[in-house]
């Protein structure tokens, strides 16, 4: 058998066992992908077999929709807060219980049980505590906590929003750092310790450093999980009061599937597409780059 031939061989191979992958790959996300592209670009409305091209018209018609601006301010927005919030603490909260002993275990398996309800329950739950239960320990204690709504008032909603997705995040980005913690070497902390280092130089210039692999896991994640804001959305606050913490998620879908505009709704998915394609791009860039061995 000659090399020719025989690297014909490797290379069928190595596609009879890509196909199926790259089959359902192309089948259940390019493939969509592009029927999303195309049907930005038209009026249809998801059930008339007819569909009419309008071009750029969709787009045109985000620039001057009256609350659309403050949809993608609102997003925006809970996506900062979110992520700066839940990577900052998680990674202190990674630093405390880095040691495997019992307790910390326990309080490992604590933090990280929110993370496993689905945010659709968790919405509901947090939706009766902030409007019974709250109340109820304020008139206990004597504090005016009935007079203040949680849910109601724009500017606490979005608090709110961010309080429950922090509360569900933090123990998966604890567990991120933990692992990237335990893969240290020991050695390195240990002689910057014998050189007097303090623990806020070993933790800005040792730990931080080496880490950042987690670093920019936990980034990627908690950016794509913010920007889909969706179940918790709907459960906890319904977008309400009024339009204020309507996410661009349930936007894309209220216009789809509540109006039937899906020509727009699809123009909105790829806005929202192209807006975390950048973040995420620029996040990958600038933390791969800050990516150092040991």
């Amino acid at each position: 058998m000659n090399r020719n031939t025989k690297k014909i061989k490797n290379a069928l191979a190595f596609l009879l066992f890509v196909f199926p992958v790259l089959l359902l790959f192309l089948v259940f996300f390019v493939l969509p992908f592009l029927m999303g592209v195309f049907y930005s670009l038209t009026s249809w409305d998801g059930i008339d077999p007819v569909v009419r091209f309008v071009g750029l018209a969709n787009f045109q018609a985000l620039a001057t929709e009256a609350n659309y601006l403050e949809i993608v301010g609102f997003t925006l927005a809970f996506v900062g807060l979110n992520v700066i919030l839940t990577l900052g603490f998680g990674f202190f909260l990674a630093l405390s219980l880095e040691k495997a002993t019992k307790s910390n275990v326990t309080f490992r398996v604590l933090f990280f049980l929110p993370n496993i309800i689905s945010p659709l329950v968790a919405g509901f739950i947090w939706s009766f505590l902030f409007n019974s239960v709250i109340p109820a320990i304020g008139d206990f204690a004597g504090l005016p906590l009935r007079d203040i709504s949680f849910l109601g008032d724009p500017g606490l909603a979005l608090g709110s929003l961010v309080t429950v997705s922090f509360w569900q995040s933090l123990g998966y980005v604890m567990i991120i750092y933990i692992a990237g913690m335990n893969n240290l070497d020991q050695s390195v902390l240990e002689s910057v310790m014998l050189e007097g280092a303090g623990t806020w130089s070993r933790i800005r210039f040792i730990i931080i450093p080496l880490i950042m692999p987690a670093i920019t896991v936990n980034l990627f994640w908690l950016l794509s999980q913010s920007f889909r804001l969706f179940d918790l959305n709907v459960s906890l606050t319904n977008g309400g009061p009024g339009k204020t913490t309507t996410g661009m998620a349930l936007d894309i879908y209220r216009e789809g599937f509540g109006r039937n505009m899906m020509g727009l709704a699809s123009a909105k998915a790829l806005v929202l597409f192209l807006i975390v394609f950048l973040v995420t791009a620029v996040q990958l860039k600038a933390t791969k780059s800050r990516e150092v061995s040991a």
